[in-house]
């Protein structure tokens, strides 16, 4: 996704100097407005990948069997798919 924003920045920033070129009354684009919006929409893509990674992790029971040994984790494993038989 950086590289994607890194790759758009330039265009978008280039289409707006040059749609509000025509305008009597302008205003400056500045770079932080870039790095503001960048920044933002890595925050909601992290947090979009990591609450699906954890609700997947629940579902699975990975969570409930973090901070297990993999011994113990893997005899309650066993445990529970043979009481499933």
């Amino acid at each position: 996704m950086t590289v994607a924003l890194l790759h758009r920045f330039p265009l978008a920033w280039w289409a707006m100097h040059s749609w509000l070129a025509d305008y009597n009354y302008r205003t400056t684009i500045h770079w932080w407005v870039f790095v503001l919006t960048g920044a933002g929409a890595l925050l909601i893509a992290l947090l979009t990948v990591s609450f699906q990674a954890i609700k997947a992790a629940w579902q699975t029971g990975e969570i409930a069997s973090f901070g297990m040994n993999c011994e113990a984790s893997n005899v309650r494993r066993q445990e529970e798919r043979h009481n499933d038989l």
